[in-house]
């Protein structure tokens, strides 16, 4: 049985990076789409503005309830019982991170543009946009939000927190998950951190 090489192995990822990063992309993602439809509203497509507008409170009310619980419930359990970094991960770097979050926010908003051509030709009316925007809207602020709880976690255990992601995984999952605890080295240190080339420690 070959060995495994370094591509192979999972990686640690900041979980704070992740989660901010996550929300970040849900933001853009409904910033885009407001943009279409207000720009295809302008040019008179036959949009049904007051279903849209309806569905997106709608959509939005619900994810709210939803996603405040979900996260609230998994830094929660998380925090709990974290566990030390494993020997057999790496470290991602900043252009690893770079080229899998690229990938995996292409690959929403192509799905978010096909949803949004297939609006169009069955005459929705634009009400799929109203979904995307509720939905998302809230998903990128609950996560931009969790990430700052993430942080302050970090801050007062004196620790960088780390999901690991499979080698093959290209984003966390939304669900619980495992946080690995790796103790924050003093500042005379620095120099010697393996996580250095990914974040500031400030």
């Amino acid at each position: 049985m070959p060995e495994a090489t370094p591509a192979d192995l999972p990686r640690l990822v900041r979980v704070e990076n992740e989660v901010r990063w996550r929300g970040q992309a849900a933001l853009s993602i409904v910033a885009a789409v407001a943009l279409y439809w207000i720009v295809a509203w302008y040019l008179d497509a036959p949009f049904r503005v007051p279903e849209t507008l309806l569905v997106t409170l709608i959509v939005a009310l619900l994810s709210t309830t939803v996603a405040g619980m979900a996260s609230a419930r998994r830094i929660r359990e998380a925090l709990q019982e974290t566990l030390p970094t494993p020997s057999a991960a790496m470290y991602e770097t900043r252009a690893d991170a770079g080229d899998r979050r690229s990938r995996v926010f292409f690959l929403v908003l192509f799905a978010v543009t096909v949803m949004l051509i297939a609006d169009r030709l069955v005459g929705g009316g634009g009400v799929i946009a109203g979904v995307v925007v509720g939905l998302f809207v809230v998903v990128g602020i609950v996560d931009v939000l969790e990430a700052n709880r993430w942080r302050e976690a970090e801050l007062s255990r004196m620790a960088r927190l780390y999901l690991l992601l499979p080698s093959n995984a290209l984003a966390g999952r939304y669900g619980r998950v495992e946080i690995y605890e790796r103790p924050r080295p003093p500042r005379a240190s620095d120099e010697g951190d393996p996580t250095l080339e990914i974040d500031s420690l400030t």
